[in-house]
Formats: structure tokens, C-alpha cells, sequence
């Protein structure tokens, strides 16, 4: 999801430039696959953890909630 804001995020709400992949020719999965094959891998990724963790006999609220946070960052 980084490498994605990286392309696609706010400046202002990120907090940090956003275009230095590129700048840097790094290799990103968007650089690597596109845009949307790569949030689509996000969001599969994360449903995948999602599952996982609902399969821990424990409180997971923390961690269902750090997995929301990250897919939904805004861009």
C-alpha cells in the first residue's frame, strides 16, 4: 500500500513527498504490475490476514483494525 501512495497519495496527508519511487527508478509492485493489479493484491493480501487472525481464539479487535487501517490510508 506504501508504494501505492507513493504514486497516488496526498502530500499533505501522508506527510512525506510522494513520486520518489519513480524518482529513484525503484522497483515497486505498481511499477512492476500496474496500479490496479497492485491494490488488488492489497486488498486480497489483506483479506487473507483478515481470515487468519478471525481464527485466533483471542481478542483480534487490534489487529482487525491495524489490517482496516492499512488498506484504507487515504490516497
Amino acid at each position: 500500500v506504501d508504494d501505492i501512495l507513493d504514486i497516488v497519495g496526498d502530500e499533505s496527508k501522508l506527510g512525506k513527498k510522494v513520486g520518489s519511487d519513480i524518482e529513484n527508478h525503484k522497483s515497486t509492485y505498481p511499477s512492476l504490475i500496474g496500479l490496479d493489479e497492485s491494490k488488488s493484491i492489497a486488498y486480497d493480501l489483506i483479506q487473507e490476514a483478515k481470515d487468519s487472525i478471525n481464527s485466533i481464539n483471542k481478542e483480534t479487535k487490534f489487529l482487525n483494525d491495524l489490517a482496516d487501517y492499512i488498506i484504507d490510508r487515504e490516497y
